[in-house]
């Protein structure tokens, strides 16, 4: 499998020949719990997706309503509100779509594939390669991957 390193994928999201900046990095295990290191050693900031979720209940919610609408909007907010860098790293983002259903999980991804065009920055979306009931199938990574927003390591098998 052809692979592409973060940095590449950070050069590509930041440039002008993307209507839609979001890509997706396959991340290996030695990666989770140190996210925000790993945003600083790339030059762009991180963003915990669960943060903007929780500061969006109001008092006393028992429930979070989680939906696949619920996460898009999420990305929304993270897009228009976030300072910093053009790009962010977004994590967590497994946490979210393992309560949705996979048809959910299925409308987020293409969502963020298709359907967020234009936005201020650019979001890299970090994933647990090891998560595969969780990120995109095979034939949807394949599309990620023509387009080179898609970062993997070097040992991870489509």
């Amino acid at each position: 499998m052809l692979t592409v390193s973060p940095n590449d994928l950070i050069q590509t999201l930041k440039g002008e020949t993307l209507r839609v900046r979001t890509g997706l990095w396959l991340a290996p295990k030695r990666i989770l719990g140190c996210e925000a290191d790993e945003a600083t050693r790339l030059n762009i900031d991180a963003v915990d997706l669960r943060q903007p979720l929780l500061s969006s209940l109001p008092n006393g919610a028992q429930f979070l309503g989680l939906s696949a609408d619920k996460i898009i909007q999420l990305f929304d907010v993270v897009c228009q509100t976030a300072q910093g860098s053009e790009c962010l790293l977004v994590f967590n983002l497994d946490l979210l779509l393992s309560r949705l259903r996979q048809q959910e999980r299925d409308w987020v991804w293409s969502q963020m594939y298709n359907g967020f065009p234009h936005r201020s920055r650019a979001l890299l979306l970090l994933m647990p390669a090891e998560a595969r009931h969780l990120i995109p199938p095979l034939e949807t990574l394949r599309v990620w991957q023509a387009d080179k927003r898609l970062a993997v390591e070097s040992d991870f098998n489509l």
